[in-house]
This record gives structure tokens, sequence and C-alpha cells, in this order.
């Protein structure tokens, strides 16, 4: 007589758990995949800050200063060590009077058909113009006029005041600024001939931002924009391709400060930040900011002109009104 076999409790719970396993399996290889979501562009990272000033920024006077207090005004370089000043605004209204500045001073040369603030001086072949601007009325210009001779011309499209002006060799690029229709973000290229063509657009109308050009591409940062706000992003913008990137944020908005070059970098100078003056002086190393000797007071609305090794600080906006004092930025290891 045979004898049946036991059959154990636990194998039933081995065959359980290989029946969930199996399921579990054929479920994962039968389950619809879901399509990949298409990548963003990623979103510029906040520039970050190192406590340690360095390099350096130290500051001197010219013995002499602008022959009045001036805001807002253009100025180039039309010789070595020789700067045209046109427009801009003093204490008592617009300026028209066109001067020659040199390390020994400055010299009236002229003036111009009519006083302007907020625009610019561009080279066209040697000849240095103002272009853009407005008027008594605060109407945006679209002529532009020889510093020598009175001669105007029609460079712009429309009128245009209020831009950042950018050089790379003899080429210019007016950046923002705001026309008859409100504040733009358009950039135009102008040639040492006079031809202006629309080279890009920013994301965003700017007024008042900073630009120059650096490592072969055009830097754009902060300014006003069209709600009143002030931007704290960077652009970069290649000069092979005219295509703007988010590049980076600043800690805080700023508008109508500078963008210069100095110590093989790009340094960002005073500005606005809506509710009061900068003197702040930020040294830009890829992605990090580095503070260094602020200003001797916060500014705006300032020029700025490279000679030699160092930066002219000229005129601008004080929180106790116009200046005429020229500043000289050196930095120091």
């Amino acid at each position: 007589m045979k004898t049946r076999r036991r059959v154990r409790p636990r194998f039933f719970l081995f065959v359980a758990l290989g029946t969930i396993l199996i399921v579990s399996i054929v479920s994962f290889l039968l389950r619809p995949r879901m399509p990949a979501t298409a990548s963003r562009d990623p979103a510029p990272s906040q520039l970050s800050v190192k406590s340690v000033p360095h390099p350096h920024a130290f500051y001197t006077l010219t013995p002499f200063g602008l022959p009045q207090p001036l805001k807002n005004f253009g100025l180039i370089g039309i010789g070595p060590g020789v700067f045209a000043v046109a427009g801009g605004r003093t204490t008592t209204g617009l300026n028209g009077t066109v001067y020659t500045l040199t390390e020994n001073g400055a010299v009236m040369d002229g003036n111009l058909a009519q006083p302007r603030q907020n625009g610019g001086l561009i080279d066209l072949g040697a000849n240095p113009v103002y272009i853009g601007g407005v008027d008594s009325q605060n109407i945006s210009q679209a002529s532009e006029e020889f510093l020598s001779g009175g001669k105007t011309l029609s460079v712009l499209p429309q009128g245009l005041s209020r831009f950042a002006i950018a050089y790379n060799g003899r080429t210019t690029y007016l950046v923002g600024g705001e026309g008859l229709a409100g504040a733009s973000p358009d950039i135009y290229r102008i040639s040492e001939q006079g031809q202006a063509s629309l080279w890009s657009q920013l994301p965003i109308a700017l007024v008042h931002p900073m630009a120059e050009v650096f490592q072969g591409a055009l830097y754009v940062a902060g300014g006003t924009t069209a709600s009143g706000a002030i931007s704290s992003t960077i652009y970069r913008i290649p000069l092979t391709n005219g295509r703007p990137e988010p590049w980076a944020k600043m800690p805080l908005g700023l508008t109508d400060g500078a963008l210069v070059l100095l110590d093989h970098h790009l340094w960002l100078l005073g500005g606005s930040t809506g509710s009061h003056l900068s003197n702040a002086v930020w040294v830009i190393d890829h992605h990090t900011l580095i503070p260094t000797q602020s200003l001797p007071v916060p500014l705006a609305g300032f020029a700025t002109a490279y000679f030699g090794n160092a930066v002219w600080i000229l005129g601008g906006q004080t929180p106790q009104g116009l200046s005429s004092t020229i500043y000289v930025l050196e930095a120091n290891h």
C-alpha cells in the first residue's frame, strides 16, 4: 500500500511568489512607454559672488574735470589719447557744445546744430558722428550729425535714444534703447561707411542697457524693461551668429551703468537699481562676480574711455547732483 506524499505549506508560498514575480515582469515589458519630453533651454545661472576682492581696483583723479557737469553724453576716441565729447544734460538743460578732451584738459571745439542727450558718438570713416538722442522736447531723433562741419545724414531707420554702444574694430553695435514706439529690443550693426542693419534682437526690450564686446561675443547687461522693471540678466551674443543667449543673472537689477574691459576681464561699474544709485564695481570672471573697490561715489549716466591700461570714468549723476569729475580706474594685483 502506497502512502500519499505530504505537500508542505511553504511550497504554495514559493509558487505564489513566483507567479507574482512573473506577472510583474510581463506587465513591465508590455507597459506602453511615454515619449520623452523636449528639453528646455537652461535658465541663466545666478552669478556666484567671491568674498575676497581680487583683482583690486584703485582710483585717482585727473588734474582737470569736464568743462561743466554732464550726464548721458556721447564720448569717442578720435586719436591716441584724444576724445570728442558732445551732447548730454547739464545743470541748466541740454548741452549743445562739442569738446575735445586730452590728458591736458578739455577745450571747446564747436556746437551741435541741435542740443541733445541720451544719444552717442560713433566713428564713420575717422569722422565722429553724433547719433540718435532726444531733443529738448524729449523726442527721439533719427538724424545724425558730423561733429566737423555740421553735416547731417541718416543712419538709423527710426529715432532712437538711451541705447548702449559697443565697438568691435570699426564696427559699431547699438543695443536696445527707446524709440517713438517705446523700448526697443533691436541691435543694429553699423559699418564704417554708415550702413546700419538690424543684426539681432534681444528677448526683451531694454532701455539704458550696458554692453561691451569681449572674446568674440557681445555682452549685454541689465537695463530697464518696457514695464519699468530693472533687469538683472546678462545676455551673451556670439558675433558669428547673432543669437542671444541668457548667460547669467546678476545679484540685483542695474541700469545706466557701464560694462568695460580691464585686466582681461569684463568689469561692471555703477548704475541705478531704480530706487538708488550704485557705487559697486564687479569683475566678471566666467560665472563669478568678484567685488572690488567701490566707486568713490554712487554713479549712473556717466561715460567711460580707455586710456592706456586704465579706464576713465567721466561725469554722471551722483546723489548730490551732476558731476564734472573724471576718475581714473586701474587694476592692481
